[in-house]
């Protein structure tokens, strides 16, 4: 898969064409260069004049490669430079203050990521970038400080994410930017105006410095136990959520892939049970599911998809009893595939409230569902007990949280590196800036044919020249 990437990024890279380009022109040089006359001067006949053509050739395109790097490194400082430090002409309102304060916290890591010299040749501007979004206290931070991801700033050094993200942090991997947004960025609740307006300052600053592909994709994560709340606060969440999301599309012009990322799985009675014994390497695997690109995702496939991981699960079901000596984690082994499928029906009433079809806008795009833990940490639901305990009238009882002993992550590496992270170049363009580019291409592409007539034609004119002079 590398060298496929690899083989695909030099095949679609500006130097290969432009150097084919160069070599195709130095070949017409060559090889007709002789016979072109202009009266009876033959301008290219000494293969010196061609030699020395042909040489200026290649050095003008050496130079606008070097003219081309250094102005990619000319913007990309600016880019840190602007983000970091938003020019301020009249006093700011609070949301604004905050918005410049994402920039100041930028601009403290791009201090230490030049310091450690990280990164390599690869600009900043250049590596995708994703948002992660979701209401306060889900567990995003939490979910990408124990992901596993290799980040270049050592994230056990500074905590002041943990408890709560004031506006957003910086997570700079190998591979990829992440930005986690403040869970207030959701809500908008306890200061309507202030929040809005900072969210959507940090999307213009995103679309200002990032360009026509600010993002390359949205993680949302939900805390499994908001499923508990019933039907109307899912749907809240969910239209809450949904209105995030179409403005995200419209300030940036594109269309997202969005990955819902369930978190606190570990809540789900008798997940530790279940998966505790898992090694690193299964750990790191994905729980979930990622939908054909043209599925049309509504709540028969959310039923389909939950029941099939299920099935998974009861396949495994034999063999993970037999591996059990336990009386009491054998009981939760078994209720495990039930508890899951139990999640179905409030997911399902998530997913329409966030994705469901609308004939006022268009609905976000729903690329995945996966299930997430990154630390073990609550009192698990049992909804299969929760749902006998209301059958019979019965207040619900929840399960004391047992002691962790070690926690671990469960299904979270895989999911960014191998999944989202590959998926950096789908997100699709606004319809209308699309046409506008595509008639550039055309005119460009109309341009080159053009002087490829006017090309021919003079050779052919000129052929023709030659063999009457000679004739004559």
């Amino acid at each position: 898969m590398f060298i496929l990437r690899f083989l695909w990024a030099v095949l679609t890279s500006r130097w290969l064409w432009t150097l084919i380009g160069i070599a195709l022109l130095s070949l017409v040089i060559w090889v007709f260069g002789p016979i072109v006359r202009v009266g009876a001067y033959e301008p290219f006949a000494s293969e010196n004049v061609r030699i020395v053509i042909i040489a200026l050739l290649v050095i003008f395109w050496l130079i606008w490669l070097i003219v081309a790097q250094r102005r990619a490194i000319r913007a990309n400082r600016m880019f840190v430079a602007e983000i970091a430090a938003p020019v301020v002409e009249k006093p700011l309102s609070p949301g604004e203050e905050n918005v410049a304060a994402v920039g100041a916290k930028f601009a403290e890591v791009m201090v230490e990521l030049k310091r450690r010299k990280l990164g390599g040749r690869k600009f900043l501007r250049e590596m995708p970038w994703y948002v992660i979004v979701g209401p306060p206290a889900t567990g995003k931070t939490t979910a990408l400080r124990q992901s596993g991801l290799n980040f270049p700033i050592d994230l056990t050094d500074d905590l002041q994410g943990v408890g709560g993200t004031r506006n957003c942090d910086w997570f700079f991997s190998e591979n990829a930017v992440l930005i986690d947004t403040a869970g207030r960025y959701v809500q908008q609740e306890s200061q309507p105006d202030v929040d809005a307006a900072e969210w959507l300052g940090f999307l213009d600053l995103l679309k200002k410095h990032r360009g026509r592909r600010a993002l390359n994709g949205v993680i949302v994560a939900l805390s499994i136990d908001v499923l508990s709340e019933g039907d109307e606060a899912i749907k809240a969440h969910g239209r809450k959520m949904r209105r995030r999301l179409a403005e995200l599309n419209d300030r940036l012009e594109i269309r997202l892939p969005v990955y819902l990322m369930l978190t606190k799985a570990d809540l789900i009675k008798g997940f530790e049970a279940f998966f505790g014994g898992l090694s690193t390497a299964s750990r790191e695997q994905v729980w979930g599911t990622t939908f054909a690109l043209d599925a049309r995702v509504d709540a028969k496939t959310i039923e389909r998809e939950i029941a099939t991981l299920a099935t998974e699960l009861e396949r495994r079901l034999v063999p993970r009893l037999e591996d059990e000596d336990k009386l009491a984690a054998r009981a939760e082994i078994f209720r495990f595939p039930a508890q899951l499928t139990s999640l179905s029906e409030p997911i399902q009433v998530l997913v329409e409230a966030m994705f469901g079809e609308s004939r006022y806008e268009e609905a976000a795009w729903l690329r995945g569902l996966y299930l997430t833990s990154a630390t073990q940490e609550g009192a698990p639901i049992d909804r299969l007990t929760a749902a006998l305990s209301s059958s019979f009238g019965l207040p619900p009882r929840r399960a004391m949280p047992a002691p962790r002993v070690e926690k671990r992550s469960f299904f979270l590496k895989n999911l960014l590196t191998e999944v989202i992270f590959r998926e950096a170049g789908l997100g699709t363009f606004d319809p209308l800036a699309q046409r506008r580019r595509a008639w550039i291409w055309r005119g460009a592409a109309a341009a080159c044919a053009a002087a490829a007539l006017l090309a021919g034609a003079m050779f052919t004119w000129s052929y023709y020249d030659n063999r009457n002079a000679i004739a004559a």
